[in-house]
């Protein structure tokens, strides 16, 4: 009975983020849409304020599809690329000081050591894999 309800459970959560990555994607489109006219505003007047206004638009919208698509198929490989962004975006659209970006590159590196070290992991693991079914 337990695992019954942990079933019904498990397929209501699944449904719920199905729902969020839905709206996030729906939210994506109108920033996206919105973006448009700052995109030419720094055609119309290059500079670094438009410049600057136009990339914190767009890293918002990168970092929400990165979101949809770690809600879509959960895994360490998303996770570690949302959180890529969110530093990345912090460190080029704040004003940070040296040891702040400095920092943020440590991070960035650690994230993407992450990244490669599971990336093995999974290959070597699926290699085993086949190994000891090839052996069967």
């Amino acid at each position: 009975m337990l695992e019954k309800v942990r079933g019904y459970v498990k397929v209501a959560c699944d449904i719920i983020e199905f729902v969020v990555a839905v709206l996030t994607l729906i939210a994506i489109v109108l920033v996206t849409l919105r973006a448009i006219p700052t995109m030419m505003d720094v055609f119309a007047t290059p500079g670094t304020d438009s410049l600057m206004t136009f990339l914190q638009e767009i890293f918002v919208v990168i970092i929400a599809i990165e979101f949809i698509k770690m809600l879509c198929k959960p895994n360490a490989s998303n996770v570690i690329e949302v959180l890529v962004f969110v530093v990345s975006r912090h460190m080029i659209i704040s004003d940070s000081t040296p040891l702040q970006d400095l920092l943020s590159i440590i991070g960035v590196g650690i994230l993407l050591f992450m990244d490669f070290f599971i990336k093995y992991k999974i290959k070597e693991k699926k290699l085993r894999t086949e190994e000891t079914e090839g052996e069967s």
